[in-house]
């Protein structure tokens, strides 16, 4: 029975690493879109007034940061996860022993982190593939906004 436990307490373990890493990108998504949000008037505010040659490569990081919001309202939008147990199942486990319900309990948490993975990793793709090009469009920002003050001066 020691054994069942402890496998019931170690799927639960697992399951709540895999739920609270995929609230954490959710988190991690909101605030590069607020940041993202931040800095791209800004941007658009100083690009104005400068050259034409860099107004024109200012295109470049717009439409990155257009491609890496859309990807990070993906990532926001993605399909909640399976958490184990289903309410439902409360009725039928009540005249089980319980072996049987932490037999139960071991399958559910199982089942839910295989179902879950799927949905982690689309999210995980998503994430990075956005955070990459986030960084990608804030780098080519600020050599366009330095070559910017380079021209100018």
């Amino acid at each position: 029975m020691k054994d069942l436990e402890f496998l019931a307490e170690k799927a639960k373990e697992l399951l709540d690493r895999q739920i609270e890493s995929y609230r954490s990108n959710h988190t991690k998504a909101g605030s590069i879109i607020g940041i993202s949000a931040i800095f791209l008037p800004v941007f658009i505010f100083i690009i104005e007034k400068s050259s034409s040659i860099i107004q024109i490569l200012s295109v470049i990081p717009l439409i990155l940061f257009g491609i890496s919001l859309f990807i990070m309202i993906r990532v926001l939008r993605s399909r909640p996860l399976d958490q184990g147990f289903r309410p439902e199942k409360f009725d039928d486990l009540v005249n089980k022993n319980y072996e049987d319900i932490l037999l139960y309990e071991i399958g559910a948490k199982r089942d839910s982190f295989r179902d879950n993975e799927i949905i982690s990793e689309k999210q995980n793709i998503r994430f990075n593939s956005g955070l990459i090009i986030t960084i990608i469009a804030i780098a080519f920002s600020i050599l366009l906004l330095f070559g910017n003050i380079f021209i100018n001066n």
